[in-house]
């Protein structure tokens, strides 16, 4: 083997190397990139609003229902309802239960409550 051939060789057997780096960093990177898009997803999402509501309304079977018409965002009546009170809280995006109970109080019920 020349020379030339071992050097043509080994910069081959370089660039697989170099080949099977770039593509494990870019599973890596993609990897990182999914899990930081489902952590943002789920911020998005409300999931202690049932417990909260569930405390006030224990006997009723609340779903997305209670506060949003079909898919989120799109809300109800309620909804927007207790997007009023959240937006005059001092911790928006924090349902209390007493900010529920108030509502209760003015007749304003979520879809399902009982």
């Amino acid at each position: 083997m020349t020379r030339t051939q071992r050097l043509t060789a080994n910069s081959s057997h370089q660039e697989i190397k170099l080949n099977k780096v770039c593509l494990s960093r870019i599973v890596v990177s993609g990897s990182i990139v999914s899990a930081i898009a489902s952590l943002c997803l789920a911020a998005f999402a409300r999931p202690p609003y049932p417990a909260i509501l569930k405390q006030v309304y224990p006997k009723s079977t609340l779903s997305c229902n209670a506060c949003h018409e079909g898919a989120p965002p799109k809300v109800n009546k309620y909804g927007t309802s207790v997007k009023g009170v959240l937006d005059k809280s001092k911790t928006p995006k924090v349902l209390t239960v007493a900010e529920i109970k108030s509502l209760d109080k003015k007749g304003i019920k979520p879809v399902g409550a009982k």
